[in-house]
């Protein structure tokens, strides 16, 4: 008897050290046989996960193909951390998970430090991402979410939504794409969550394509998004409910709506610490660009500037609720005549600079292209060394925030932002500094910089007249004339050196205008620009 007690001691024991917690490389490939390190469904993974936990960090890589699941995470990983985070992360083309049930990827709290990258969410009929932190179940914190797609039918139906979130705090997504839905993205009570370079769009029937709710000071920040295609009277982003604090800038916003494109706030959206700048709002319906709500009779800490707007069919861009405030200029002189009242201690511009213009895209209208042209009032609007970040005390966990940064560096598609940054989502990448000593006799460096264009040949012009010539969409800002002609032909290569040639791996290189020493040439006005090429582009024109 004693014998067979001490087996079966011996057999739990093995079995315990069997069941190792989790870590490394693993797949989810449904072509495979599933064993320790592969498995055919999420759901298997997460299984394993759940049961073992895990003692180091975990990559799932995930195969391309359709999973016909809903993917659903209770209660978070044990041992998952700042250090030890699970990753699912499909390596090559964007594979698709069609849920079996009314959502797509469901998150229940408590659950913190697991990642998601290149995974499309799409046929819920309900959420196609749900993230469940209720106050019953336990806060949502430091997730992200990298080039994922959510996407539901077009609805004016608030029950259903590209994403629905509740209490989830110090979330990162990045070029993650939210379509369809009555409400495309609703949340209660969200809070530092950080949405850089991501699209929304309401399938031109939502009711609110952003409709934050909730959270007093939210500390929510949207950089270089893309919003657009609300319901016929929706509207593309609709704060409310103490959902203060938060920054929206180099966001594009385009709508075709009888109400405000933007409304910010009714009860302290508006009212306290938000930052709305560099921003273009476009609307081609029969309202405003952006109301303020109710409150914002006292305008405190908010600092809002360097802002295009342009309503096609409305002569009042910013208005107050249910006022007439006009065009831009009687917005501007209502603050400059302190019709309102304004706390100190917070931003000092309330549209000073910004302007009521058409920002000139290359398309206003499906399908987008929200890249500037050569010709946009957009171009340079904003001198960085004039712009206030609004990021106040209470961010406090931690302090600065791993994911909400302290300037934008870049546009929605990566490239970086020069000195004079580019109103809206869209920085033109091409710029020339020059230097050197431009009199006659002396020599101009051009120094030439397009990264997103590294490798492609290029080809500088120089001209003594003034542009623009157009090229399709897009703008040479010099006019013909024989000087443009040699730079352009090669004819003088000892004045013009090195004006054709390739941009080298960080989409830099230098040209040279030699200038001849002749006297008469002083005073003159030399006009340069430059253009990459590249045979699949239209007109062959890269940028």
């Amino acid at each position: 008897m004693t014998r067979n007690v001490i087996a079966v001691l011996l057999v739990l024991g093995l079995a315990t050290v069997g069941a190792a917690q989790m870590a490394g490389n693993y797949t989810i490939d449904p072509a495979q046989k599933p064993s320790s390190l592969n498995f055919q469904t999420f759901g298997a993974a997460i299984t394993s996960l759940q049961a073992n936990g895990i003692s180091a960090p975990v990559k799932i890589s995930v195969a391309t193909t359709v999973y016909r699941e809903t993917v659903i995470i209770n209660s978070g990983v044990k041992g998952a951390s700042a250090t030890n985070q699970v990753t699912f992360v499909a390596p090559g083309a964007q594979p698709l998970i069609r849920p079996n049930g009314t959502d797509g990827l469901v998150i229940n709290g408590p659950c913190s430090y697991i990642n998601f990258e290149n995974l499309k969410f799409q046929g819920a009929s309900k959420y196609a991402l749900w993230l469940n932190g209720a106050s019953s179940l336990g806060r949502i914190q430091w997730l992200t979410f990298k080039k994922c797609n959510f996407e539901v039918g077009a609805t004016t139906s608030t029950t259903r939504s590209a994403a629905r979130f509740e209490y989830p705090w110090d979330c990162y997504f990045q070029d993650c794409v939210f379509r369809g839905g009555g409400y495309t993205v609703y949340s209660q009570q969200q809070a530092r969550l950080y949405y850089e370079r991501c699209e929304f769009d309401g399938k031109s029937q939502a009711s609110y394509v952003i409709s934050p709710w909730n959270n007093n000071d939210s500390d929510n920040s949207y950089i270089n998004c893309f919003f657009h295609s609300c319901g016929a009277s929706g509207r593309l982003v609709y704060f409310n409910w103490s959902q203060y604090g938060c920054t929206l800038w180099n966001n594009t916003f385009i709508a075709n709506t009888s109400q405000e494109a933007i409304f910010l706030g009714s009860c302290c959206a508006w009212t306290r610490c938000t930052s709305f700048r560099n921003n273009i709002v476009i609307n081609q319906g029969t309202g405003p660009c952006v109301e303020f709500g109710g409150s914002a009779s006292a305008l405190d800490y908010n600092d809002a500037d360097y802002n295009c707007y342009w309503a096609t069919k409305h002569t009042n861009v910013v208005q107050l609720e249910n006022s007439t405030s006009g065009p831009l200029k009687v917005w501007q002189n209502r603050i400059k005549n302190k019709v309102f009242t304004i706390v100190s201690g917070g931003g000092t511009s309330y549209d000073d600079n910004s302007i009521q213009a058409d920002p000139k895209l290359v398309s206003m209208v499906s399908p987008y292209d929200i890249h500037l042209q050569g010709v946009s009032p957009c171009l340079d609007l904003i001198d960085t060394t004039k712009v206030k970040w609004i990021q106040g005390s209470w961010v406090t966990v931690p302090n600065p925030h791993p994911y909400i940064p302290t300037s934008v560096t870049d546009d929605f598609e990566g490239q970086p932002r020069g000195t004079l940054v580019d109103c809206g989502a869209d920085e033109v990448g091409m710029q020339i500094v020059a230097s050197g000593t431009p009199s006659p006799g002396g020599t101009v460096l051009l120094n030439l910089s397009a990264s997103a264009d590294a490798g492609l040949p290029y080809q500088v012009g120089s001209s003594l007249g003034q542009g623009p010539i157009p090229i399709g969409t897009r703008q040479l800002d010099l006019s013909p004339d024989a000087m443009l002609q040699l730079s352009v032909t090669g004819l003088a290569p000892n004045i013009f050196v090195n004006y054709a040639n390739k941009l080298d791996a960080s989409g830099v290189a230098v040209a040279k205008l030699v200038i001849p020493n002749i006297a008469a040439l002083k005073g003159t006005r030399i006009y340069s620009a430059f253009l990459t090429l590249k045979p699949s582009a239209p007109f062959g024109i890269e940028s």
